[in-house]
């Protein structure tokens, strides 16, 4: 099948045309509130809600775009020399040397920052969400490395290249940023991770980038699906209760190749799975846990 990016906007096709059941996905649709896009193929097969509608609900979906805009940076060579995305990872915080870099301590990694060890003792012994409270000094340490603000770098060398309108704003209390954006908009986010950092002809994240910052870290203290990524949510988790495929345990219905963006206790999600082809954005008011909804249109791939 021939490759597709979107324009302006996603093209469309019927579930049937690219081997989904569409009584199965209006089935779903049948027991939730809120908006989806699920994408197959590039195409737009199946929505519900108004997917088109501006929301600012996404919260910790905006972590892994600060991910994204690290692993630009790194490809682009503007910190740590450009050296390989894993030996630029394994570079102490410290060694960015900016003001706020220079408060981590000299074992603190990048690797460490974007896996949420870096609070552990020693660093990367444990998973815990609390690391986020590095985030505001991520933010800080981008803004100082690239003189200018998040919300400003990233709206114009990531969102305004992806298209569909998403825009990044401060969080006043604390520095950090969010994304403002409609399900149908942030599932170009999810396209270009499946496309390896690629969008179109241009790559902006080094393939190998990609293949690290979704590849699992220590066990999390978090929902037992979760093996956390860098900034960016696993489906796969040694402690779940579900079909052992090898050396890993995966969530019942979703390949364990499957990664993304979570935020809203719940409510929001923008996945990826690349053994099917799929990209789902997702916002809800109620409905099934986010396990459950990606199972369920996992289920729904006939071919």
């Amino acid at each position: 099948m021939a490759e597709y990016f979107p324009r302006a906007s996603w093209r469309t096709a019927t579930p049937q045309a690219h081997g989904m059941s569409a009584t199965k996905l209006k089935a779903i649709s049948a027991n939730v509130m809120g908006a989806a896009t699920i994408n197959r193929h590039g195409y737009e097969v199946y929505t519900y809600g108004d997917p088109s509608k501006l929301l600012t609900g996404w919260a910790s979906c905006a972590r892994s775009v600060l991910t994204t805009m690290w692993g630009m940076l790194i490809h682009e060579g503007r910190i740590f020399g450009g050296l390989f995305v894993e030996e630029s990872l394994e570079q102490s915080v410290r060694a960015l040397d900016t003001p706020t870099a220079r408060k981590f301590g000299s074992a603190i990694k990048l690797k460490h920052v974007l896996s949420y060890t870096s609070q552990a003792h020693p660093p990367g012994s444990k998973w815990s969400y609390s690391s986020g409270d590095h985030w505001p000094m991520q933010h800080a340490i981008l803004e100082e490395l690239t003189g200018e603000t998040v919300q400003r770098w990233v709206k114009r060398e990531l969102l305004d290249v992806l298209g569909g309108g998403m825009s990044c704003h401060r969080v006043k209390e604390d520095g950090t940023n969010r994304i403002y954006a409609s399900p149908r908009a942030f599932a170009r986010w999810g396209y270009l991770w499946l496309h390896e950092g690629r969008w179109r002809k241009t790559q902006l994240l080094d393939p190998a980038f990609v293949t690290r910052a979704t590849a699992g870290g220590p066990d999390g203290d978090g929902k037992p699906w979760e093996l956390e990524g860098m900034q960016i949510h696993l489906s796969k988790h040694e402690k779940i209760t579900g079909e052992k495929q090898g050396d890993t345990i995966r969530c019942p219905g979703v390949p364990s190749d499957c990664f993304f963006a979570y935020g809203s206790g719940d409510k929001a999600v923008i996945a990826v799975i690349p053994s099917l082809d799929l990209v789902i954005a997702r916002y809800r008011s109620h409905g099934y846990p986010v396990e459950t909804f990606l199972g369920k249109v996992c289920e729904a791939v006939t071919d």
